[in-house]
């Protein structure tokens, strides 16, 4: 995951410090079934689990983030478009959507000294999700294909609370990020 920015709201408009957290690069799992249907296109649902820590702030703090992080679930439906090259090699593209389920893991920052745990949630428990796919599939077997791929994934909005201080403003945050793939693809 390259980015996910979090931001301080007042519940209207952005209180001084936007995009106040950076993220580390993360992990993903995912998995895939569909089907062709015509030539050159393809529909597949997909399954995922994504995962990336907290890395620090973007502003200058005098203190650092020790642990946190922002993970969560999706599925989406996408409509990919191949081309045939030969009989082994077929690049595609897709688009879809759907739905991603955040979860803010507590975030603890230190000044060196003495560590704070603020303990975070997700208040939106799920939120729209685009998915923007380029690959290239390579076929080894009649029945299996080598697959590479990039994808791109943009969440919609979604509020994170301090729990359970009422009073505390609210943070928002989305998800953005760029995944890279390999995996293989049985044909049936």
């Amino acid at each position: 995951m390259s980015d996910a920015d979090v931001s301080i709201t007042d519940g209207v408009d952005t209180i001084g410090l936007a995009n106040i957290l950076e993220y580390d690069s993360g992990y993903t799992f995912a998995a895939f079934a569909g089907t062709s249907v015509h030539d050159n296109v393809r529909i597949q649902a997909d399954l995922g689990y994504i995962s990336s820590d907290f890395s620090g702030f973007s502003v200058p703090l005098p203190i650092e983030v020790t642990s946190g992080g922002l993970s969560g679930f999706y599925a989406t439906g996408s409509v990919f478009f191949e081309a045939h090259l030969s009989e082994a090699l077929t690049p595609y593209l897709g688009v879809g959507g759907g739905f991603f389920a955040p979860n803010v893991s507590d975030i603890s920052v230190s000044d060196g000294g003495s560590t704070l745990d603020v303990p975070l949630k997700a208040a939106d428990s799920v939120v729209p999700l685009i998915k923007l796919s380029a690959g290239t599939a390579y076929r080894i077997s009649e029945n299996l294909s080598v697959t590479a791929d990039y994808s791109f994934l943009q969440s919609a909005d979604f509020d994170i609370e301090i729990d359970p201080d009422p009073r505390a403003p609210t943070l928002v945050s989305d998800l953005t990020a760029h995944t890279f793939g390999v995996g293989l693809r049985y044909h049936f």
